[in-house]
C-alpha cells in the first residue's frame, strides 16, 4: 500500500480475481493519514452499498476490511523484507458499536513478527470512539508470490 500524491491509497496489482475488491471498497478513495513499515492509519468513506438496512456498516464487511490491513501491514513490516504472501489462521473481531457516519478511520499495527507468523491488532474509530476492535494472526507462506 502507498501513497500517491493526492495522498489517496494505490494499492498496486491485486492478485488476479481480486480486481473487483479496490472497486467494491473504493480503495482509490481512501486518504492516507499515517504510515510506517507495519503501520498504518486511514479516513474511509462508508460506501452505500456496504451498509445493511439500518444504514450501518454491514458486520459481514468488517472482517474483509481487517484482512486488507492486516495483509498489507505484515508485509510492510516483515523483518526480512520478503514478497511473501500472508494467508490468514485466524482473526477476532469485537464489535463495540456500529459505524454509521459518512467516513469513519482504520489503524492497523503489526504486534509481533517471528518465524512465520505476524500479529497484526486493527482499530475502527468513528467520531474518536472505538468501533470496532480486531487482532488478526498471518501465516507467510513460504516460496510463494502474489501473480502480477
Amino acid at each position: 500500500m502507498t501513497e500517491v500524491d493526492d495522498g489517496k491509497v494505490a494499492f498496486g496489482k491485486l492478485p488476479t480475481g481480486l480486481e473487483h475488491i479496490s472497486t467494491q471498497f473504493a480503495v482509490d478513495r481512501w486518504n492516507v493519514l499515517a504510515e510506517s513499515p507495519g503501520y498504518v492509519k486511514l479516513r474511509v468513506p462508508l460506501l452505500s452499498h456496504l451498509k445493511n438496512r439500518r444504514g450501518q456498516l454491514f458486520g459481514g464487511y468488517t472482517p474483509a476490511y481487517v484482512d486488507m490491513l492486516a495483509y498489507r501491514v505484515a508485509r510492510s513490516g516483515s523483518v526480512d523484507g520478503s514478497d511473501s504472501f500472508f494467508a490468514t489462521t485466524s482473526m477476532r473481531v469485537d464489535y463495540l458499536e456500529a459505524i454509521t457516519g459518512d467516513e469513519f478511520e482504520l489503524e492497523c499495527r503489526l504486534l509481533q513478527a517471528r518465524g512465520r507468523n505476524a500479529i497484526t491488532e486493527t482499530r475502527f474509530r468513528q467520531d474518536d470512539a472505538l468501533a470496532v476492535f480486531a487482532v488478526t494472526t498471518l501465516l507467510a507462506l513460504p516460496n510463494t508470490t502474489e501473480e502480477r
